[in-house]
């Protein structure tokens, strides 16, 4: 079934805007710290982009590979959100996000097209 990587797409847009406005309207909230060490949501995209992947490569179901596509696309979106805190180490806010950002979303646009047309 060919809707898989559009749903996936969509929940890696959706998981990047609910992060970014997430951190934007509370920017002082830290979900989950333990010892001093603040565990950034990228961490939580992995995990998800791991299952998602894990599901969708696994399983026969229709209906659990698109969980694995949300999953894919939503942990995408949280690791997106952070690249610009990874590369800087260190600087959030950074426009270089938005740069990665603009060039992922354009190479999925086309890449989801191709496949599509086969």
């Amino acid at each position: 079934m060919k809707i898989k990587p559009v749903l996936a797409f969509s929940c890696f847009i959706i998981g990047f805007v609910i992060a970014r406005a997430f951190t934007t309207l509370h920017p002082s909230t830290v979900l989950v710290t333990s010892g001093g060490i603040h565990v950034h949501h990228f961490w939580f995209g992995l995990i998800l982009v791991l299952l998602g992947g894990g599901l969708g490569l696994a399983e026969e179901s229709e209906k659990i590979k698109d969980v694995g596509a949300v999953f894919y696309g939503f942990g995408s979106g949280l690791i997106m959100d952070e690249v610009g805190l990874l590369l800087t180490m260190g600087n959030y806010w950074t426009s270089l996000t938005f740069v990665i950002l603009v060039i992922v979303v354009a190479v999925c646009i086309i890449v989801i097209s191709l496949y599509e047309l086969i």
